[in-house]
């Protein structure tokens, strides 16, 4: 976890939040898989919560995208989520 985490921010890290991160990796890969299905299971919409989101996102952008010039990105958007 360290290595990816400092691989994606480039060296950005401090040292405190260095330390933290080995620190964090250290620990029993099942801990780790217990933590975040709990913090998934806490911060993550539902299935259907995502569906409804995403069809009244669509209905707005088709009522109201219209007036902002927006029409043909709406289209593309509700052509991508009915395939899905």
């Amino acid at each position: 976890m360290a290595g990816s985490t400092e691989r994606c921010l480039g060296g950005v890290l401090g040292d405190f939040v260095r330390s933290l991160a080995h620190r964090i990796a250290s620990f029993p890969a099942a801990g780790h898989a217990a933590v975040k299905d709990r913090v998934n299971a806490i911060a993550l919409a539902s299935t259907e919560e995502f569906r409804s989101d995403s069809i009244s996102s669509t209905t707005a952008c088709e009522t109201h995208g219209r007036k902002a010039g927006l029409e043909r990105r709406c289209v593309a958007a509700s052509k991508r989520e009915k395939q899905n």
